[in-house]
């Protein structure tokens, strides 16, 4: 029989190779539990589809810009518009992406970040 890694009592269970007892799981399960906000959760889910929706929008006027071209305007400006809109896209994303990864992590790993986490 092992002992448990975190309060030494005896136990044949084991997860990821570390003994645990029954009431040791049950304590981290409650904890889990506990630490599952769904405010927060529900926060992150709405900051994503809004950098979704902005990534979408900068998207299409990138391709509406790509799709004037050649255009009336003078060739400099035409190409500084095209790269202003393939900059703010490129920024969009990479926006959306670091949305997408805070909530990935609260999900998985329930990780709060810290602008969302509570004083006090």
């Amino acid at each position: 029989m092992a002992h448990c890694a975190y309060c030494s009592a005896e136990t044949g269970i084991y997860d990821g190779g570390v003994p645990i007892c029954v009431k040791c799981v049950k304590r981290r399960e409650a904890k889990q539990k506990e630490d599952h906000n769904p405010s927060v959760q529900a926060t992150l889910i709405h900051q994503l589809n809004e950098k979704a929706i902005q990534a979408q929008s900068a998207a299409m006027e990138f391709d509406a810009i790509a799709d004037d071209i050649p255009s009336s305007l003078p060739h400099p400006d035409g190409t500084q518009r095209l790269r202003n809109a393939s900059l703010d896209l490129t920024l969009a994303r990479h926006e959306m992406m670091k949305a997408h990864n805070r909530l990935n992590d609260y999900l998985s790993r329930g990780i709060v970040p810290e602008d969302l986490k509570r004083s006090g």
